[in-house]
């Protein structure tokens, strides 16, 4: 499936390239390895980020996670079972089982108790239960920080996943989109604003 997606930057760049960067949260920077990209589905929204705004068409064959209560909601509830192959009680089972896998990384030892790291919120967990990993999904989309996990994208692409939609509250449609390779990016145009 194709998206239209939008990227702010306040460099300039006819190709997309992996490269680490710097997350700003609150006070604080963090170095952050670069594991995927991050676009936007509205022009406003990306301009936040530079004055530059790559418009792009995106290219998403199978997402780890799709939004249930926007726009498109028809949509990907209608082509769910047809990424997993299967009826939809069976592709929720594999979708859960793939979650659960795909965000074990993000479980650690403190103190003798387990504890799940989403950067904005931490959660005490049973690891042997794995309700805990729908933390990690809200309204629709995944805590943008946890794709700062190399692991976790690694595990993503391990079960052929290409991307993922992102809970970003704040933002015009409060969704953003991810993916991970640079050949899922076609690139329109550069808006500058």
């Amino acid at each position: 499936m194709r998206l239209l997606g939008y990227h702010g930057t306040h460099a300039v760049f006819r190709n997309f390239e992996k490269r680490g960067g710097v997350r700003q949260i609150l006070f604080s920077s963090f170095k952050v390895p670069s594991n995927g990209f991050f676009f936007s589905d509205n022009l406003d929204d990306a301009a936040g980020f530079g004055p530059n705004v790559i418009v792009a068409n995106l290219i998403l064959r199978r997402p780890l996670v799709f939004p249930e209560h926007d726009k498109h909601a028809a949509f990907w509830n209608n082509e769910f079972s047809y990424f997993f192959g299967q009826d939809m009680d069976e592709a929720a089972t594999v979708w859960q089982s793939d979650l659960d896998y795909i965000f074990a990384p993000l479980i650690q030892e403190d103190n003798g108790r387990f504890v799940v790291d989403l950067g904005s919120n931490r959660y005490y967990v049973d690891p042997d239960n794995t309700d805990w990993s729908e933390f990690a999904v809200l309204d629709g989309g995944v805590e943008w920080n946890i794709l700062d996990n190399s692991d976790v994208v690694a595990r993503m692409q391990e079960r052929g996943y290409d991307g993922t939609v992102v809970y970003e509250p704040g933002t015009y449609s409060g969704y953003s989109y991810f993916v991970i390779d640079q050949s899922q990016i076609e690139i329109l145009e550069v808006v500058r604003r």
